[in-house]
């Protein structure tokens, strides 16, 4: 069966999730809040590039801190400082306001800072800004069949 050709274009998922969706805001118990978020994909190049810089910024901290490192005497183990749980609970948060990029329904004005903090207050966001951006039916055109 002959199936109409697509363009590559049109297969250009960064391109599509780079588009922001509007989805409403479900509060702690689940319920609409009337708050319209505006979230991109995970895989547009916005995210991307700034989940990048985010991991690469993480992993100089990281060699800086194993860099300035000593053993307590010759010849014995170095002690390597664990990272806290905190640090990681943090990075996810900012990771994931990586995919908020504006709303609708509050009364501050969207900026970064302004998102970061609405996922840190509401931990329940997260799981749901992660969902959406994940989730790439939503961004995409269907696939043609084969």
């Amino acid at each position: 069966m002959a199936t109409k050709p697509v363009s590559l274009a049109s297969l250009d998922v960064r391109k599509n999730t780079d588009v922001p969706l509007k989805r409403e805001y479900f509060g702690p118990d689940m319920k609409p809040t009337g708050i319209i978020l505006h979230i991109i994909g995970a895989q547009s190049k916005t995210a991307v590039e700034k989940t990048n810089a985010i991991l690469n910024a993480e992993r100089q901290k990281d060699a800086a801190r194993l860099a300035t490192m000593k053993a307590p005497r010759p010849g014995a183990p170095m002690d390597i400082p664990v990272k806290p749980v905190e640090e990681d609970i943090d990075l996810g948060q900012r990771l994931s306001a990586v995919y908020l990029v504006g709303w609708d329904g509050i009364e501050e004005p969207y900026t970064e800072a302004n998102g970061l903090l609405l996922i840190r207050t509401n931990p329940h966001l997260k799981n749901q800004v992660d969902a959406i951006a994940n989730d790439l039916a939503d961004f995409t055109k269907a696939s043609p069949k084969a």
